[in-house]
């Protein structure tokens, strides 16, 4: 039997609304991925980057879609899941290092013609896939993630 989904989260955490720092991130993204949870949470759980997400999912559509840290069916669900099962449901913050969705350009698909796939009504199979933040990108947001953990403090 399936374990049974975690909470939804219903607020996120915006610091800077509109970030335009990192160009090529902006250029991708649909929505920044702000950090959920409460200010005063125990716990930070700390990703490295929104990953490419599903934006057909019901809710689980991943952060790039619903600007919600940890938000994607398959990472997010589960670290939620496996926080929630250890005690800290309640009391735990997700944010990523880097806010924004680094696609890699490379694994997009393309139509029969070559040209990029329309992006008005993006298809799963016509999404690129996550790359690694560069070193710029994570200093561009680290700004970003020190001002959760300093407002946090969080314990673990």
């Amino acid at each position: 039997m399936p374990a049974s989904d975690p909470p939804f989260p219903d607020s996120r955490n915006v610091i800077e609304p509109d970030c335009q720092r990192c160009p090529a991130l902006v250029e991708h993204r649909t929505c920044i991925s702000w950090g959920t949870g409460p200010l005063d949470a125990d716990v930070l759980v700390a990703g490295e980057a929104p990953g490419s997400g599903n934006p057909d999912a019901d809710n689980w559509q991943g952060g790039n879609w619903t600007g919600k840290a940890y938000t994607s069916r398959h990472s997010g669900r589960r670290i939620r899941r496996m926080v929630e099962r250890i005690g800290y449901g309640d009391d735990a913050y997700y944010t990523n290092a880097v806010k924004c969705f680094p696609a890699n350009e490379e694994s997009r698909s393309s139509t029969e013609s070559g040209e990029p796939a329309s992006t008005e009504t993006p298809r799963t199979e016509d999404l690129p896939d996550n790359r690694e933040p560069t070193p710029t990108e994570r200093a561009n947001c680290r700004t970003h993630l020190v001002t959760e953990v300093e407002t946090l403090e969080p314990a673990v």
